[in-house]
């Protein structure tokens, strides 16, 4: 018998990791959720029927919502500590790699990345991470996830492994000297997501015009800066008088214009709450064009091949950029004329890919693991 314990707690992650845990027998795997966002994970959990966990650490934010604040995060922090401590997971872990060899997975570059990986050092066990090894050259965008991927190159011992999507990934963590194995999929596990999700049949109310442009913006270093958020409104806004827009309502996103006073200025855009995966498939498909400051969300885009533009100073991934991909910064003026010259009206043609998920499942199968 082996065990292989997945350690998430957002739907970036899940949504990533969910082929490999679809890929392992049950009883030979554990989830581990530190509920980073209840209430979107509860969504893509009900929407492609995915299995239960087996420990769940903390209610997430305020009222059980997904974070929002510093406030949030501080006090999930400390919820996670105690009921790590209360379920004494730590030793319920080194007691299950004292009977089977037990290895610990991890994904991107989250608050729960970071986690996952502690508590593999704290148990004495090795950590595999999934996504691995994409850097933006500047810790500050984004910020924090280029600290998280960062910090857990860092933890990373002789026994872990490392599962860089791409060759500069894989050329970043070379040139970090980073401990452990390096194994290059080549290909991210979103591929493999999408083309799981694009399978679910799934009832859906969703109703979208012939031709939209899909936006979702969520980061840190652009919501803090109140005048960007305020001119990128007013863009977008500007845009939809042409052309429809979908605006997907991240719970972040909303608190923060709503803080702002800005939710007026966004009066001929459709604003939809943030979809559950299978619907988010689904608009991604049927879209002219999208506007994303997520890393996630650029790469669905290259693999379907839609037009993209990363409203972003610096994107850690190479998928698309120079075809379907470009890189807008946090330049609502710029964002203004990439739309204006027609990038919407370009057509691209959806990749072909190997799976990421098989050679992950292959590694740990040569590495006893399963």
């Amino acid at each position: 018998m082996r065990m292989v314990i997945f350690v998430y707690g957002t739907t970036g992650e899940l949504i990533k990791i969910a082929p490999v845990v679809n890929a392992i027998d049950k009883e030979k795997s554990l989830l581990i959720n530190t509920l980073q966002q209840p209430k979107l994970l509860k969504k893509f959990c009900s929407a492609t029927g995915f299995r239960d966990d087996d420990f769940v650490l903390t209610n997430g934010g305020k009222g059980r919502r997904d974070l929002q604040s510093i406030g949030d995060a501080a006090m999930w922090g400390l919820t996670l500590i105690r009921k790590s401590i209360a379920q004494r997971l730590v030793s319920k872990i080194k007691k299950i790699s004292r009977q089977e060899p037990t290895i610990i997975i991890v994904h991107g570059d989250t608050m729960t990345t970071v986690i996952g990986a502690v508590l593999a050092k704290l148990s004495g066990v090795p950590f595999a991470h999934v996504e691995a090894g994409l850097r933006s050259g500047s810790w500050k965008h984004p910020f924090p996830e280029e600290l998280d991927r960062r910090i857990v190159a860092r933890l990373a011992g002789s026994k872990d492994m490392h599962f860089p999507p791409a060759d500069h990934a894989e050329r970043a963590l070379k040139k970090e000297k980073v401990k452990g194995t390096i194994v290059n999929t080549k290909v991210n596990t979103v591929a493999d997501s999408a083309r799981w999700a694009s399978a679910i049949k799934h009832k859906t109310k969703l109703k979208l015009p012939k031709k939209y442009i899909l936006i979702s913006v969520h980061r840190n270093e652009f919501l803090v800066q109140s005048k960007m958020v305020e001119e990128f409104c007013k863009v977008v806004n500007g845009v939809a008088e042409k052309t429809p827009v979908i605006f997907l309502d991240h719970p972040i996103t909303k608190a923060r214009l709503t803080e702002l006073g800005l939710d007026k200025m966004l009066n001929n855009v459709t604003r939809i709450p943030k979809l559950d995966y299978v619907e988010m498939m689904t608009a991604l498909g049927g879209c002219t064009g999208i506007i994303t400051d997520s890393g996630g969300l650029q790469e669905e885009a290259y693999y379907v091949g839609k037009p993209c533009i990363v409203f972003r100073e610096h994107t850690e991934r190479d998928e698309g950029i120079g075809e379907n991909v470009v890189l807008s910064g946090i330049n609502p003026a710029k964002l203004q004329s990439l739309v204006s010259d027609g990038y919407f009206n370009k057509e691209f043609k959806a990749k072909k890919y190997v799976s990421a998920t098989k050679v992950i499942i292959e590694t740990f199968k040569k590495n006893d693991y399963l």
